[in-house]
């Protein structure tokens, strides 16, 4: 068993990483969305699910990426959302 020094310092270490990976995980959800549009999202999201279905054993840090993989899309949508909205100003003063 290892000090109590050394493991403090592995579970720093350890949190770290697991922070490191949900920005990551979010990341490409958000880059799908602005690259990919509705569609992007969508299957970014969709691929994030089945990933942490079938590689994270521990429930807790299941929980923890469906919460940022629920968090993401909802940012997410919020872009394509907002995308949508954008309209360029002519100089003739229409829209389009």
């Amino acid at each position: 068993m290892l000090p109590k020094q050394e493991r403090t310092l592995l579970e720093r270490e350890a949190g770290m990483l697991i922070l490191v990976y949900q920005l990551v995980i979010a990341g490409v959800i958000l880059a799908a969305a602005i690259a990919g549009g509705k569609r992007g999202l969508w299957v970014a999201a969709t691929v994030a699910v089945v990933w942490t279905l079938t590689h994270v054993a521990m429930p807790w840090l299941m929980a923890l990426q469906a919460i940022t993989i629920l968090l993401a899309c909802k940012a997410g949508r919020r872009l394509v959302r907002g995308r949508g909205e954008l309209y360029v100003l002519r100089g003739d003063g229409s829209t389009s």
